[in-house]
């Protein structure tokens, strides 16, 4: 499974314990806490002076919802909360209170702030799934302003007063043990995914940098038995052969330096960052040595090799920026069979320092362009794919990047950009 995939599954699994441990202890917390407030509503109702029916009517009400309340607790201590259990007693909870306003004077009930308590929790709890809390609470408010028991008169000053002070402080405390505990669950298990996060691409950088060794060290074993083959086969071609196991010897020997060029290749690009040795060096002396190195064969395909810019120092690792160079430049010469111009060409660019290798050959289009730097992606049959992606990260270990510009027809572009003063 990928690591993105394991962390946000993680996530969910993280917070939806959490959340369900909070909504426990808030479900657990609850009965008292509406007790103290149902209790003191009582109280003030009345002393209010409100008629024994509808004293009857809220007193019954709110001792049945708490006593509800501690049902649920109890039940609470033997069976785990589920999320639609939570999500259920929040809205039942939102409506009964909207009840208890409609038989205490509606708009103008006291107990209306109450209703702000499961409401906000439950959007707080299910931010992304509270159809059913919005249901609810359209509910709540047509019953509120329709107040179909509108004959039961509302509570009288100033003891409205005092009981809406009651009810502000009981949802207060309900929205602080809710809400709060809901946003430190969330932000805890934001830190646990975090950590665990960390903990994936920790175990998978150290997984990749066994396996790049590990391949480091078998393609630096097979390239020992393959120097024996080919030192064989030279030596078998070296005495008088019939044409055709001439012709044969030679497949061999092609083959041979064909599997060692991909293996050479191959652990030049898995060489780790720690295999840089930087130290202020002349690009233009690295791009001469290019030079000198590409002359010969660029001769030989008629291509016309220049190199210009002045001498420009920079914090590199000269045998890895060569290492680039050559790669790029072959590739250059190889997109010239019937010869061209091929320059390369130093610039200062302030803070960077640019070395550009431009070739007049055929050319890539956008789709093959796109793909350049893919690891053995090529567009030639003797070619491995590696080279490009071989620059790209030497220009990553060194600080910098390799741009890449071509037009079909026209020719290539490949500019190396490389901090002055070495990786940052």
């Amino acid at each position: 499974m990928h690591a993105g995939c394991v962390v946000a599954s993680s996530y969910g699994t993280i917070r939806d314990l959490r959340v369900r441990t909070v909504g426990t202890r808030f479900l657990q917390l609850r009965p008292w806490i509406a007790a103290v407030g149902a209790l003191l509503n009582g109280a003030l109702l009345t002393a209010s002076g409100a008629p024994m029916h509808q004293r009857l009517f809220v007193g019954g009400a709110m001792a049945i919802l708490v006593a509800s309340f501690a049902v649920e607790a109890i039940v609470l201590r033997r069976r785990p909360l589920t999320e639609a259990w939570l999500r259920t007693t929040l809205i039942a909870t939102a409506l009964a209170i909207g009840l208890g306003c409609t038989l205490s004077g509606g708009a103008r009930s006291p107990l209306l702030p109450l209703v702000f308590a499961p409401v906000v929790i439950a959007f707080a709890a299910f931010a992304r799934e509270s159809l059913w809390v919005v249901v609810a609470s359209a509910v709540v408010v047509l019953l509120v302003a329709f107040d179909p028991f509108g004959t039961l008169p509302a509570v009288a000053a100033p003891y409205d007063r005092w009981m809406s002070l009651v009810s502000v402080a009981v949802a207060l405390v309900l929205m602080h043990v809710g809400v709060t505990g809901l946003a430190d669950a969330y932000q805890r298990a934001g830190e646990s995914t975090g950590r665990l996060r960390r903990a994936l691409l920790d175990d998978a950088a150290s997984r990749a940098r066994e396996a790049e060794s590990m391949g480091a060290r078998v393609a630096h074993e097979v390239l020992n038995p393959l120097a024996s083959i080919k030192g064989l086969v030279q030596l078998l071609a070296s005495a008088p052969q019939r044409e055709k196991d001439q012709r044969r010897l030679d497949v061999v020997q092609e083959e041979v330096d064909r599997v060692a060029t991909i293996l050479q290749d191959y652990l030049r690009f898995a060489r780790p960052l720690t295999d840089l040795e930087l130290r202020e060096a002349d690009l233009r002396a690295i791009v001469d040595d290019v030079a000198s190195l590409l002359e010969t064969e660029a001769a030989e395909r008629g291509v016309s090799l220049e190199v210009a810019g002045e001498a420009l120092s920079a914090i590199v690792d000269p045998r890895r920026i060569r290492e680039a160079l050559l790669n790029l430049s072959r590739n250059s010469l190889a997109a010239m069979p019937n010869g061209g111009p091929l320059t390369l060409r130093v610039h200062d660019r302030e803070a960077f320092a640019t070395i550009e290798v431009k070739d007049g050959g055929e050319g890539m289009s956008a789709e093959t362009l796109a793909r350049i730097g893919t690891p053995y992606f090529t567009t030639r049959d003797e070619g491995t794919g590696l080279g490009v992606t071989l620059a790209q990260s030497v220009l990553r270990q060194h600080g910098g990047e390799l741009i890449v510009e071509s037009e079909v027809g026209v020719g290539t572009s490949a500019t190396l950009r490389l901090p002055k003063e070495g990786p940052s």
